[in-house]
């Protein structure tokens, strides 16, 4: 099989990707589409993780410098077990 480069970079490569995945079957887009919605929702849920982490390392600092009793973590897994 011969490979030819061209010099041509007139094409993005979301045009060059498009243009691969068009011409697969119903079957396999269907499933990259899956796949693509399922990796979103992962990065969605490690966002918000994340963000609730950072929050409660804020708040865990705000009550070391006001002098404040920190939970501990069997506080924190007590209080997650009640909710």
């Amino acid at each position: 099989m011969r490979t030819s480069v061209s010099s041509n970079t007139g094409i993005s490569s979301a045009d060059a990707l498009w243009a691969l995945i068009s011409k697969q079957a119903k079957s396999t887009r269907r499933l990259l589409t899956e796949k693509l919605l399922a990796s979103d929702i992962v990065t969605a849920e490690q966002l918000l993780l994340k963000t609730s982490i950072e929050r409660g390392w804020k708040q865990v600092q705000s009550m070391k410098q006001k002098g404040q009793k920190t939970p501990t973590l069997q506080d924190l897994i007590s209080d997650l077990k009640q909710d």
